[in-house]
């Protein structure tokens, strides 16, 4: 009896490993092709969304930081903030503060989406605290989302000065779009502020 017990017990082993090294390449499938092909990142997540309950705490907060991702860069509606906020919770204890910042990043995106300033502010501001100064791209974003909140709030100057640092970061990056989009908008609101059509011609033209 104790035979056919081991027996059983090691099947289950087996294929509970298996259906784990598969989650895991499916997961790594979504990342890699995250920046180049969004909507497939967000075709494989959604399949694997349906075994959300059956992840472990890593995958899961490694999951939520990704599926944000990936609904941002789709421009999606976002879902409850339960998956986000299992990641900042399982960060947090972690004290992994790059993903920390990425995972209060994401969720501030999601209540910029419903209009919710005042908590994408102190969001934005949590994702500051965790992030390294050299992760340049995303301190750009940073800056990005308040100088599009201090604007939609019609503060002008402190607009243009976020999208200026949204600039600066975004060049070092290398992120020439990104770059280009920021300059474009403080381009529009330094004009609703000097209209002053030679600084407008000259920040339009560095975007370009």
């Amino acid at each position: 009896m104790s035979k056919v017990l081991f027996i059983i017990f090691s099947l289950v082993f087996f294929f509970s490993s298996c259906s784990v090294s598969h989650r895991n390449e499916t997961i790594k499938e979504a990342e890699r092709l995250l920046d180049t092909a969004p909507d497939s990142t967000l075709y494989i997540l959604e399949l694997v969304l349906s075994d959300y309950a059956h992840l472990s705490d890593t995958e899961k907060a490694h999951f939520g930081i990704l599926y944000y991702a990936a609904i941002d860069k789709t421009h999606r509606i976002f879902p409850p903030l339960d998956i986000i906020d299992h990641s900042i919770n399982f960060y947090r204890r972690k004290n992994a503060n790059i993903p920390l910042a990425k995972a209060f990043f994401y969720k501030s995106r999601a209540t910029q989406s419903s209009y919710s300033y005042q908590e994408t502010l102190e969001l934005l501001l949590n994702a500051y605290k965790y992030l390294n100064r050299n992760c340049y791209n995303l301190l750009g974003k940073i800056y990005y989302d308040k100088a599009v909140i201090a604007s939609s709030l019609k503060e002008t100057k402190e607009s243009i000065a976020y999208y200026r640092r949204a600039a600066h970061y975004f060049k070092l990056s290398g992120e020439n779009r990104s770059l280009a989009l920021a300059l474009l908008a403080m381009s529009v609101v330094y004009n609703q502020l000097e209209k002053d059509e030679d600084k407008l011609k000259e920040l339009s033209l560095q975007a370009l």
